[in-house]
């Protein structure tokens, strides 16, 4: 795998992945790369981004270049609402140029959304980061370890509209793993996902396929 994280600052350097899944839910022991892919209900693969702790904890996943809604296609979006959570014991996640939420979103039958929630983790308003909490005792503080390993660099949301980094600004590379655009994305922006630019959402060819079999 090329090292072209290398100007995201020895936070990342320290992370090296490999290998690639599409669950946004699992539970693993080993590193884990997932990129350029879209969760959600507008038309996407998955419900959202989520560290789950139904078969164990998770450690050292990463996440670059994807776009999270934060809105269920098929589960009532009124409880634990979310763009992204992360269960106690998810721990060592790093999060780099996503870009969370949508343009116009609602929080129905909320009425704003929030960056993020802690304890006593209330629903109102939505938050899109959910950080270390357990869904089995509401009453808990977040786990410290989720949030002291936690790597959050070049995110994009609509609730607040900003692009929010922890240690930079820097230049996000493309892609982790590929050194040039894909063939099937064709005369299409990429990558599709660019928290950094003036149109953060381009058009994934995955997903226009399936919406034009789906009308």
């Amino acid at each position: 795998m090329p090292d072209d994280a290398t100007d995201l600052g020895p936070r990342l350097r320290r992370r090296r992945i490999c290998g690639g899944d599409r669950r946004f839910r699992l539970s693993r022991r080993r590193p884990l790369l997932l990129a350029g892919g879209a969760s959600g209900r507008l038309r996407s693969l998955f419900p959202l981004i989520d560290g789950d702790d139904t078969w164990g904890n998770s450690v050292y996943i990463t996440f670059f270049r994807n776009h999270a809604t934060g809105k269920r296609r098929s589960f009532p979006d009124v409880d634990n609402r979310r763009a992204i959570g992360l269960m106690a014991g998810s721990w060592w996640y790093t999060f780099v140029g996503n870009v969370l939420g949508y343009p116009g979103m609602s929080a129905v039958p909320y009425s704003s959304f929030r960056y993020e929630s802690a304890l006593p983790w209330d629903p109102q308003p939505v938050p899109m980061w959910q950080l270390g909490y357990d869904p089995e005792d509401w009453k808990r503080a977040a786990d410290p370890r989720v949030l002291s390993t936690v790597i959050r660099e070049g995110n994009f949301d609509y609730a607040t509209g900003q692009v929010h980094w922890s240690n930079g600004p820097y230049q996000l590379p493309d892609s982790l793993y590929l050194s040039g655009k894909p063939a099937f994305f064709g005369d299409g922006p990429w990558p599709w996902v660019d928290p950094t630019g003036t149109t953060k959402l381009h058009a994934l060819p995955a997903r226009a396929r399936f919406a034009a079999m789906n009308p």
